[in-house]
């Protein structure tokens, strides 16, 4: 081995999904001009990307996890101005900028004036068809309704229910919350997951007085579904070319880490794979989930592994299906649909695709893909695909009045890849940080932590980035054996 080689500090990131592809991206470009380190990134699978993944069937554009960013969260746009891919990325299509909220087994169109969880006004609640005469009663009480004094941690169910009423929560707040999270409402973390509405409440004493100042007046209704962007060929596209960005950094893929080690005699961490073989580096950054990083830990800090095991995931399932236009008589001028809990249905949301990105299905043929699974259907995982399909197929039958039988249909499991940010999930999230960062050369990343979007995990991952980038001049280890 050449002197240069034997003095290289070597950095390891452990998961090729978005989090890990960032990871290696912003560390290969910040020593991309200096040869004494070197980055590796290992992959269990065949293919990078984790839950996103794009493909092609007989014309049409098929999404099997996520379809798009948020550009109000400017980090993954950034991203991609890095990348040199701006130029790809296109906007929700301006003519469909609404969703569908089903009530009482009909498409309804989610009012003016809604926003995520509550209204903008008191008169955007007077023609609010999703709401009975006494919901939007007791929606009106709500500047009349004291700010809360205790600024603990509530659920996103308690709070909605105390500041709205349970319609809301019911009819507006869960269906919007769980096609995000999947997430049972009474088990979600106001704070970790829609902390403005807790701010609002503090500074303004009312979510409606907030909501109309920010808004004064004007339309909520297109402007917000204008933020989610896609790429032409697919979100996929992102991830594609970070992997392609860091190829040159060796990404290594089919290696599953299955044990982590710290060696006190070099004060190197050793990962051993699946195929016994072992890689030695300087620091290590575990970008999977935070079970998988518990595996990883637990020899190394059994505390450390017990929180990270305490972040609750569900599983979920992605089922996209083609049809002929004419099979469908339901209009499909909006970007999708979310279903209520209450509505008893199999799906919790389903886009309508080719009304959502352009370029999604051939002429005259519509795309359609529906979500199950979370909490709202814990069992849709361990179903076979064709008692699946029918479920939905059976729901779809009926909201959308189709007739006849998809052109083909497209099955995607994922296991254990939706975090649950439960009541006390920031105050959780600081205490995993601070037992990490007493382990040097120890870096933990992705969505477990601090969001769960593409734009939430590259932004985590550029920060857990720069922590690794101003460690590594003068890493000073200690002896993990305390910790323990």
């Amino acid at each position: 081995m050449s002197e240069l080689e034997d003095s290289k500090k070597k950095i390891v990131v452990v998961g090729g999904g978005i989090s890990g592809l960032s990871a290696a991206y912003f560390l290969g470009e910040a020593f991309r001009h200096d040869p004494k380190f070197e980055i590796k990134l290992f992959e269990g699978d065949s293919s990078t990307g984790g839950v996103i993944r794009t493909t092609k069937k007989e014309g049409f554009l098929l999404e099997h996890g996520p379809d798009s960013i948020v550009s109000i969260k400017p980090w993954a746009v950034e991203l991609c101005r890095k990348l040199g891919i701006e130029s790809e990325l296109i906007d929700t299509m301006a003519e469909n900028r609404h969703s569908y909220i089903v009530y009482k087994g009909n498409l309804t169109p989610i009012p003016n004036g809604m926003y995520m969880l509550a209204p903008t006004s008191l008169k955007s609640l007077a023609f609010s068809p999703i709401f009975s005469l006494k919901g939007r009663l007791r929606m009106a009480l709500e500047p009349l309704i004291s700010r809360r004094a205790n600024t603990e941690d509530e659920s996103l169910a308690s709070f909605v229910v105390r500041r709205l009423g349970r319609e809301a929560l019911e009819r507006l707040a869960q269906p919007m919350a769980a096609g995000v999270y999947m997430c049972d409402p009474w088990k979600l973390s106001l704070k970790a997951t829609f902390p403005q509405f807790l701010q609002m409440e503090q500074e303004h004493g009312s979510i409606i007085k907030a909501l109309g100042k920010m808004f004064n007046g004007n339309s909520v209704r297109g402007p917000r579904y204008s933020l989610f962007k896609s790429f032409r060929g697919g979100i996929e596209y992102l991830t594609k070319t970070l992997t392609d960005k860091i190829t040159q950094q060796n990404c290594v893929l089919n290696k599953t880490a299955t044990r982590l080690d710290y060696n006190s005699n070099s004060k190197k961490w050793n990962l051993t794979f699946n195929d016994k073989s072992i890689y030695e580096s300087d620091a290590v950054c575990l970008a999977v989930p935070a079970w998988k990083a518990a595996e990883l830990l637990r020899s190394i800090n059994a505390r450390l592994a017990s929180e990270l095991e305490t972040i609750r995931y569900s599983s979920a399932v992605v089922v996209n299906m083609a049809f002929k236009s004419e099979d469908i008589d339901h209009r499909l001028d909006a970007m999708g649909m979310v279903i209520p809990k209450i509505e008893k249905r199999s799906m919790v949301a389903c886009t309508f695709c080719t009304s959502k990105f352009e370029g999604r299905a051939p002429d005259k043929k519509v795309l359609l893909r529906a979500f199950l699974g979370g909490d709202f259907n814990p069992d849709a995982f361990e179903k076979k695909d064709t008692e699946l399909v029918q479920e939905v197929l059976t729901d779809l039958k009926k909201l959308l009045k189709i007739k006849g039988s998809p052109i083909f249909y497209d099955v995607t499991r994922h296991s254990k890849v939706m975090p649950c940010y439960e009541i006390g999930h920031l105050e959780k999230v600081e205490r995993i940080k601070n037992l990490q960062c007493r382990i040097a050369g120890l870096y933990l990343t992705g969505n477990a932590y601090e969001g769960v979007g593409i734009p939430d995990c590259i932004h985590t991952s550029q920060k857990t980035s720069e922590s690794i980038i101003s460690s590594l001049t003068d890493i000073q280890y200690q002896s993990l054996k305390s910790f323990s």
